[in-house]
């Protein structure tokens, strides 16, 4: 390298290091939006201590550091700055509530200009930490309000410089069924090592989303956190009339992690494991009686729940053929005769809820069932 390239490279980073930052509180990750991801550099930066910045307000408004901290990101090279959201000049848990006060808020005018968040480091021998969400109950019915549980899976003996600092994904689900304006998030912030921004279609807090989405991020306070299996939040989920597409009386509801990003305490990318999402079906008690008010499809089954036989009774009306379907719509076996009884083995039947479709001669029917 001559001299002359030496020079203009250096004095390039003189002026980087001192050049003037124009931020938005709360796009902690300066990629042009404040949401639940910027929680992630903001737990790498927690705890630095800078310059306050002058003029300081939370709102969604250009805003000059004329003084740019020293420290920038390990990997993405964000100045620090960008972490103080509320401009004090120190950066802790606090700055936590000015992301969720501008959540979903969007810019293009920050100095350096707005990039996707994109990391280049990722760090391979860190061990994948995976997500298992479950369900509070099997089935939940019209108003019920039913409960997820969000939670991390690690392998046993994970040492903490292996570990992860924070995590942030999407959670989307079907919003036809559930009352978007009444979804919780409540994260689990005992024993305390953790700082979080979530957000609901409605609310967002340190907690709005698109409908059918919720986002959560949590992290570790400038350290890495999580290195043992762990529960991380809790979903609070109530049920609405429903709109039945295949099924008369129940849908399974379902929900779906996506855009998972996990870091550690350098910035670097540590890779996802299994994401494992429970099931839980939506029954509406009032097409279920409907069901049972033609007295010429009128099918009795039982015992219900069931451990080994299934007895199928039609008194009015021959059955035709029956179709057994797991809950999540999967056919698992059909069975066709012309009688006004039958017996269905179910012993081999792993435990869970089973829908039916009958056909008798006077039409199709739909059933539900419990395998014990």
């Amino acid at each position: 390298m001559n001299r002359l390239s030496f020079l203009i490279i250096f004095l390039f980073a003189c002026w980087s290091l001192h050049a003037q930052v124009i931020l938005f509180p709360g796009d902690v990750n300066n990629d042009g939006i404040a949401n639940h991801f910027d929680i992630l550099p903001l737990g790498v930066a927690h705890g630095t201590k800078g310059t306050p910045r002058p003029a300081a307000s939370p709102d969604w408004v250009p805003q000059l550091q004329p003084e740019p901290w020293p420290e920038n990101l390990p990997v993405s090279g964000i100045n620090y700055t960008f972490a103080d959201t509320d401009g004090n000049g120190f950066i802790d848990s606090l700055d936590t509530d000015v992301i969720a006060l501008n959540f979903d808020s969007t810019q293009n005018a920050s100095f350096p200009p707005p990039v996707p968040y994109l990391l280049t480091d990722t760090c391979f021998t860190c061990p994948k930490p995976g997500l298992l969400i479950t369900f509070d109950r099997d089935t939940a019915m019209v108003t019920d309000t039913f409960n997820a549980f969000i939670n991390l899976i690690y392998p046993p003996n994970v040492p903490l410089p292996a570990g992860a600092l924070g995590i942030a994904f999407d959670l989307m689900y079907d919003p036809e069924n559930i009352k978007d304006d009444l979804v919780e998030v409540f994260p689990d912030t005992m024993p305390g090592d953790l700082m979080f921004v979530t957000a609901t279609p409605t609310l967002a807090r340190s907690w709005r989303t698109a409908e059918g989405m919720i986002g959560f991020g949590a992290a570790g306070k400038g350290q890495n956190a999580l290195f043992v299996s762990r529960q991380l939040g809790q979903l609070k989920l109530v049920v609405e009339d429903m709109v039945i597409r295949s099924l008369s009386v129940a849908v399974p509801f379902w929900l779906e992690v996506s855009n998972i990003l996990i870091i550690n305490d350098a910035e670097q990318i540590v890779c996802p494991g299994p994401v494992e999402v429970d099931t839980i079906t939506l029954f509406d008690p009032i097409n279920a009686v409907r069901e049972m008010e033609n007295p010429e499809v009128s099918v009795a089954v039982f015992p219900n729940p069931a451990s080994h036989f299934l007895t199928i009774e039609s008194p009015l009306s021959q059955i035709l053929c029956v179709q057994v379907y797991d809950n999540s719509g999967r056919q698992i076996s059909e069975e066709k005769n012309a009688s006004f009884y039958t017996s269905l083995d179910v012993s081999m039947l792993p435990s869970g809820l089973y829908f039916m479709k009958i056909k008798t001669a006077s039409g199709w029917i739909e059933r539900r069932f419990q395998k014990k």
